[in-house]
């Protein structure tokens, strides 16, 4: 009789997690290198090259997560990292292109930036957490899975309400500040047209 409870056979294919760790601890350190040490211009980046910057770093993040998913307890979570921050790390990309449109002043709009930012890495941050620790409270897959996961509580599943709602705030704000700076930057422009 088979051991119910041997653990699940890994891909072959899989590639080794010391190698996959390995590949995001090594292009995560070349990154900030770059970023701290080996950058041409040493002044102080303006939030459109943050958003730019935080987006590329995410995108090899999310990335080289796809490695990793055959080494987590809870694969669907890492798989959902693993498109999910591709799809943020555009949003940034995209954020840090029409920039200039919501904050002609260059240098201008660093909370708005760092909100938009912030609550993309902590989604990210959540996600991680879940494929490790098997929190799922908040995941919206749970919902028809396992409805009773809902009323058992643990910290695993406290801290990850916790992330996933304070991303949640960050992105609200940001994507607020952002709207109501790009609008009364196109209305004062409207107004000068019009003189």
């Amino acid at each position: 009789m088979a051991d119910e409870h041997q653990q699940e056979q890994l891909d072959p294919y899989a590639m080794p997690l010391t190698v996959a760790l390995g590949m995001q601890v090594v292009c995560t350190g070349l990154i900030l290198y770059w970023r701290f040490v080996a950058r041409p211009s040493k002044e102080k980046m303006t939030p459109q090259e943050e958003l730019i910057f935080h987006g590329l770093w995410m995108l090899i993040v999310a990335l080289l997560a796809g490695v990793l998913i055959p080494h987590v307890p809870r694969k669907r979570s890492m798989l959902s990292f693993h498109g999910v921050g591709c799809l943020q790390a555009a949003v940034l990309i995209g954020l840090g292109a029409i920039w200039p449109y919501a904050y002609p002043q260059k240098g201008t709009g660093h909370v708005a930036a760092w909100c938009n930012i912030l609550g993309k890495w902590i989604n990210c941050v959540g996600f991680t957490y879940s494929a490790l620790t098997g929190a799922q409270c908040l995941l919206y897959w749970t919902k028809h899975e396992n409805p009773s996961i809902h009323a058992v509580g643990s910290a695993a599943e406290t801290v990850l309400e916790i992330t996933l709602k304070t991303q949640g705030t960050l992105d609200v704000v940001g994507a607020m500040i952002t709207t109501r700076a790009y609008l009364m930057n196109m209305h004062a422009s409207n107004k000068d047209k019009t003189k």
